[in-house]
């Protein structure tokens, strides 16, 4: 559940901000990175499996473009710096490729 909260967490940040925040802890041990995120990060970086992450990979790539959209939007994530409703769909989307989807942990 924190590896969600760890990805949603980090979608507040500014982009700048979140495009450097790290979703890893240790990717090697397959560590998410908690720190700050509200009612998580008590427990200090938690573990879970390669195919936890491998999990969130495939779920969160069934998100279609519109639901995308439509996240930031009710979030209103145009309106924290004035960027564009497009540049956090971008960010969004390279994050998953960076961090999520081209990544194992544990190797």
């Amino acid at each position: 559940m924190c590896l969600f909260w760890s990805i949603a967490y980090s979608l507040v940040l500014f982009i700048l901000q979140w495009s450097e925040a790290k979703v890893w802890g240790n990717l090697e041990t397959c560590e998410v990175n908690v720190n700050g995120i509200p009612g998580c990060s008590w427990h200090g970086n938690l573990v879970v499996s390669e195919e936890g992450r491998a999990m969130a990979a495939r779920l969160l790539s069934q998100l279609t473009d519109k639901q995308i959209t439509d996240l930031f939007t009710a979030a209103r994530a145009n309106l924290m710096r004035g960027d564009s409703i497009d540049d956090w769909i971008t960010g969004f989307k390279a994050k998953l490729q960076s961090d999520i989807f081209n990544v194992q942990c544990g190797k």
